[in-house]
């Protein structure tokens, strides 16, 4: 067996059991990021609701609920936690995957991975109550939203909800990886020390 076979085979093992780890992980604290992720997400909505339709968000355990007026039925709207963080696991499993890294980098490289996709499923969360509120909401006989941006959210949401798995961990993971792998290289090229 190759090196280079032997590496892809102890990839994939690697990121099997890590993926099984930190979905465990992720499961147990689902509840207590919930409840973060609300907070971030009420911030962010009082801050871009020009129409103050937002009036609390709320966690109560894997489910977040919106509370909005005027709201159709006087209900919130419920939506799952566990559904807007699922790529987290994913991300974590990646990241931990990759042998032969320098521990201080690889906990460098979690750290700011994380840092990343979070904000990025907050901003999916908003922009889908946005998108929410324009296919509901009316002021008047009239939508929130021009045309223009109802197609803007329309679009963004679909855009957002089909990448947050795959394509956003794995992009933040390879990126990553490839400024760190550069980078460490540059500096070691650069100090080396100049025969005499």
């Amino acid at each position: 067996m190759t090196q280079e076979k032997r590496s892809r085979w102890l990839f994939l093992g690697r990121f099997a059991i890590y993926f099984v780890v930190a979905f465990v992980v992720w499961v147990v604290t689902t509840p207590v990021m919930a409840e973060l992720f609300a907070f971030g997400c009420e911030k962010l909505l009082f801050l871009l609701d020009s129409y103050d339709l937002t009036q609390s968000v709320v966690a109560s355990g894997r489910t977040i609920g919106l509370i909005y007026s005027p709201s159709p039925d006087g209900e919130p709207l419920l939506m799952n936690y566990r559904n807007v963080s699922y790529s987290t696991p994913f991300l974590v499993a990646l990241i931990m995957a990759v042998p032969s890294v320098n521990p201080r980098v690889r906990a460098r490289i979690l750290l700011i991975g994380l840092l990343l996709l979070i904000p990025f499923q907050v901003f999916r969360l908003v922009i889908f109550v946005f998108n929410y509120y324009n296919q509901y909401m009316t002021i008047g006989d009239h939508a929130l939203y021009s045309t223009f941006w109802h197609q803007i959210l329309l679009y963004a949401d679909r855009i957002l909800g089909r990448t947050d798995g795959t394509l956003v961990p794995l992009s933040i993971w390879a990126g990553l990886y490839f400024y760190y792998k550069w980078h460490y290289k540059f500096i070691k090229r650069s100090t080396k020390p100049v025969p005499r």
